[in-house]
């Protein structure tokens, strides 16, 4: 690759002289040449005019007398000068008196002229030289050039060498003074310019001198400069100013971060015990309910003051859940845990928690759902059930007459909307975004009690983290509304309907189960349980002696709590599950602590389960029947879930009261449903059967699954017969 110099100033000057010069003395020697010739003529006439003298004064008397004779000895005599070409002597009349000549006899190529005068003939490098004789004579004399021309370009030599000298003298002092005055400081500039572009180098300066455009350009260069140093240094000192600035409050931020992680890890911290504290005696309390509810020596008020101690323990630990689910939610811990729920079956236990609150106050509660919803759903119930009863208990709360309603809309393709409304007393337009801060609560102080505040917050956050968020409506004085959509796929999930009935025993062998707790409460509660069904039960108080316990007893499944002094429960788990003969041994982790790692280091230490504190007996029974082989006994007898259910005969009620029922389902109006089923128990016990299955779906507002039911009665043969 060829490369080329950038040209610079000097450079292009010595181009631009040396072309001057050139051009210079091109003209001087064409100026000279056109000089050379137009005074040849003179030139000839200087060195052939005495020539001429001296034949014309010798040939006079040969001329007079016509002597050719004489007048060709005068010529001859010009052989002394070999320049002479020829010499003619012409008489008036055009005779020829005598003639010399050192070239072959030629007629003269310039015409021979009667005047005076020298003639230039070009095409043969010679001049002739005409000069008037007496008597009318003539005289021509042809001379050759190559002398003058030699003379001519010696002199042409020296003069070019001189113009040359002369002309390279002036270029090389004006290329002088031009790198003097120009070129030195204009590169001397150059250099400073690339100076401060590669160094950043703002101090750099260039002399000056005079007040041509070059030093004005310097010096404007350097004033330029200077206002470039002024705003760095500016600049520089604002830099060093910021950045100890910046680095200050780096350090009140990671002051400020340092502590508020001790903070945050000082809330978790007393978050977690608290937890663990409240749970403890929690425990005890609902445990015990769940006992005495079993209990059938227990008339009617005594049921229902258990029902109240476990309603109250249930609503506490609502209240301790909410702030531990507040602290996740800020922490950005909390997760989703998705399942398949049905959901009339999930609505029905919300509707019969509102109908006890609502009852209460004397309210209406109407929950209406469209015979369109899903009849199952993926999403997490546990959440959604949260934020439903948050929203329903509010207006509960906050309606003093009139009703409580709740709607669920299916839109295409998978969009559920679930609608709170109520006839209380509302809230005002200022405060509508109030009421979603923690710990905020509006209206009069007669509301405001029994809440914490947290509700709404809580509720919003689940909803935006299952990808919707809750609007809400409101009037003072008229009611307020709170709705809110979510993108929540069917599923199909198969289910059984059946009546709850109570697990009183279990068929089968005895079952020995080790329970491990270091508080007291816990083992008298987990123990009375699982007593009350027929299993024998052991004790233990940390994991050391349960690890011992469990070699020598051999138990069939052992519920062990996590967290213990001296060995905690996931220790122990691990030791046991190294032993042959407790590696499948069924291990339930029963904990205070709700947090999903703690739940995973359980199931990573080897247990199969984790139930959290306080214990539902449900969930218990729930995992030991999917561990264990167990055969349950229920309240109403000796028979087992293996067992096919009796099923009694259906008999249909008469097609007036079926045309009723079928216009109260086209409504959706299951309240009108619900009496007409206890109408009809009334008129006639057969129809107790029907009456059943009617009630059981409208309890689980399953809309549409009853319109088709009493759309199959009303086409069926079976209208007619009347048991």
């Amino acid at each position: 690759m060829i490369m080329f110099r950038r040209p610079t100033i000097r450079r292009k000057l010595i181009l631009v002289l040396f072309i001057a010069a050139l051009l210079a003395f091109a003209a001087a020697s064409a100026a000279f040449v056109l000089f050379e010739r137009f005074t040849l003529e003179s030139r000839a006439r200087q060195v052939m005019a005495p020539y001429a003298q001296l034949v014309s004064v010798g040939a006079e008397a040969a001329v007079a007398f016509e002597d050719s004779a004489r007048a060709q000895e005068i010529l001859d005599t010009l052989r002394a000068n070999p320049q002479i070409l020829e010499a003619w002597i012409n008489l008036e009349d055009g005779r020829v008196l005598s003639r010399y000549s050192i070239r072959p006899f030629t007629k003269m190529a310039i015409p021979l002229a009667k005047s005076d005068g020298v003639y230039v003939q070009m095409d043969r490098n010679a001049v002739v030289l005409v000069q008037n004789l007496q008597n009318g004579a003539y005289l021509y004399l042809a001379m050759n050039l190559d002398e003058i021309n030699r003379q001519t370009r010696a002199t042409l030599l020296v003069f070019a060498a001189g113009m040359a000298v002369l002309l390279g003298s002036v270029t090389l002092g004006v290329l002088a003074a031009l790198q003097q005055a120009i070129v030195r400081p204009i590169s001397t500039l150059a250099g400073t310019v690339e100076q401060v572009r590669s160094r950043a180098d703002y101090h750099q300066r260039v002399p000056t001198t005079g007040t041509d455009e070059v030093a004005r350009l310097g010096e404007s260069f350097n004033a330029m400069m200077g206002a470039i140093q002024k705003h760095e240094d500016a600049q520089r000192h604002h830099k060093e100013q910021l950045e100890e600035t910046v680095q200050q409050r780096t350090a009140e931020l990671r002051m400020a971060r340092d502590q508020a992680e001790a903070a945050s890890q000082a809330k978790s911290t007393f978050l977690a015990n608290m937890s663990h504290e409240l749970r403890t005696p929690l425990n005890g309390i609902l445990g015990y309910a769940q006992i005495l509810q079993q209990d059938q020596r227990l008339d009617e008020r005594q049921r229902e003051g258990v029902n109240v101690i476990w309603q109250s323990g249930e609503h506490l630990l609502m209240l301790i859940n909410d702030i531990l689910d507040l602290s996740k939610i800020e922490a950005g811990k909390m997760e989703l845990v998705l399942v398949d729920i049905e959901l009339a079956s999930f609505l029905n236990t919300i509707v019969q928690m509102i109908n006890v609150k609502a009852a209460q106050k004397g309210l209406d509660f109407v929950c209406e759902v469209a015979p369109d919803v899903p009849r199952s759903i993926h999403v997490d119930g546990k959440r959604l059930r949260q934020v439903l009863l948050n929203l329903l208990s509010n207006a509960v709360k906050f309606t003093n007459c009139g009703q409580v309603m709740l709607r669920v809309r299916f839109t295409p393709p998978d969009r559920l909307r679930f609608e709170v409304q109520d006839t209380g007393v509302g809230i005002d337009a200022n405060q509508l975004d109030l009421i979603f801060q923690p710990f905020e609560q509006v209206g009069n102080v007669q509301h405001r009690l029994g809440g914490t505040g947290l509700g709404l917050t809580i509720s919003r956050q689940y909803v935006r983290l299952m990808g919707g968020d809750i609007h809400v409506q409101s009037r003072p004085g008229q009611g307020s509304t709170f709705w809110f959509e979510l993108a929540v796929p069917a599923v199909e999930v198969v289910t059984a309907v059946s009546l709850a009935r109570t697990v009183i025993g279990y068929n089968g062998p005895r079952k020995k189960i080790l329970v491990v707790d270091d508080v007291a409460e816990n083992r008298t509660v987990a123990s009375g349980m699982l007593k009350l069904l027929g299993f024998e039960v052991v004790e233990a108080t940390n994991g050391r002696e349960a690890v011992e316990l469990a070699q020598s007893l051999r138990p069939h499944l052992i519920l062990i709590d996590s967290a213990m002094p001296e060995m905690d429960g996931m220790e122990a788990v691990r030791r046991l599950r190294r032993l042959p003969a407790f590696q499948d041994v069924p291990i339930i982790a029963a904990s205070a602590s709700i947090s999903a790692s703690d739940s995973e280091k359980c199931l990573e230490a080897g247990m199969n389960a984790f139930l959290t504190k306080p214990i539902d007996m449900g969930k218990l029974l729930s995992q030991m029947v999917t561990l264990l082989p167990l055969d349950w006994i229920y309240d109403s007898g000796t028979q087992s879930t293996s067992n096919p259910e009796v099923v009694e005969p259906v008999v249909m009620p008469p097609v007036e009261e079926l045309k009723i029922l079928y216009r109260l389902a086209r409504l959706g109006n299951m309240q009108e449903i619900l009496a007409r089923t206890a109408y009809l128990t009334e008129l006639d016990q057969r129809y107790g059967p029907f009456a059943s299955q009617l009630r059981l779906l409208a309890k689980g507002y399953q809309s549409k699954a009853l319109l088709s039911l009493v759309e199959q009665c009303l086409h069926s043969d079976s209208l007619f017969r009347q048991g």
